[in-house]
């Protein structure tokens, strides 16, 4: 069997065929919802513009503060707890 035309690294599902199993399935997906429609959903969804990226680091970067802040929190009243049960 041949290699797949579109993604070049599968073999085509038969001998006369030129795609592979999952191109063909993609061929189909086109077909019955558009090309317009399959590529605005790649573009939304895999591809991310520098925007999006600072975005999202922003905010991975407060949720990881907000978690090291609280754990320093329960830290400090966890000591505290352990030295008013300490008898005089």
């Amino acid at each position: 069997m041949a290699s797949c035309k579109f993604c070049l690294t599968g073999t085509s599902e038969t001998w006369f065929g030129s795609w592979c199993k999952d191109c063909h399935k993609l061929q189909r997906i086109i077909a019955l919802f558009g090309v317009d429609k399959v590529m605005s959903i790649v573009e939304t969804v895999l591809i991310v513009d520098e925007e999006s990226q600072d975005d999202k680091i922003k905010q991975e970067l407060k949720t990881e503060l907000s978690q090291r802040e609280y754990k320093l929190r329960e830290r400090k009243q966890k000591k505290q707890k352990a030295l008013e049960s300490i008898p005089e």
